[in-house]
């Protein structure tokens, strides 16, 4: 059954970033069990944040869209907030953003390197 996320306002006044990540609070998945959790994210304003060395300050990021994730433990799915918008997955930059994690995992161990793919 899909699962649904809202943007939490608690990361309203922030500049960017995923909430939790990989390093920090991110919820492991047990093997054979039911897993549900949401990642919040806040878009980029300039090129700059993410990247100083390739751009200066000022130049603008218009959206973002998620293009692929791979390395998702097999039987967990995500679908985001804006799943629906048209193009799909995209939201303007500085805006807010979430995605809901959820499936049940194989019932091996091991650890998954997940990759996002976004294009601005």
């Amino acid at each position: 059954m899909a699962q649904t996320c809202t943007p939490n306002p608690l990361y309203a006044d922030s500049t960017f970033g995923i909430w939790p990540d990989t390093i920090v609070n991110l919820p492991c998945v047990k093997p054979g069990d039911p897993y549900s959790t949401d990642l919040q994210f806040k878009m980029p304003t300039e090129a700059a944040q993410v990247d100083s060395a390739a751009y200066p300050p000022g130049v603008p990021i218009n959206w973002i869209r998620l293009e692929n994730v791979t390395g998702l433990p097999s039987g967990i799915s995500y679908l985001t907030d804006a799943a629906s918008s048209n193009p799909p997955d995209q939201w303007d930059g500085g805006t807010q953003g979430c995605a809901a994690l959820f499936g049940t995992a194989p019932a091996t161990e091991g650890i998954s390197d997940v990759t996002i793919d976004v294009t601005g």
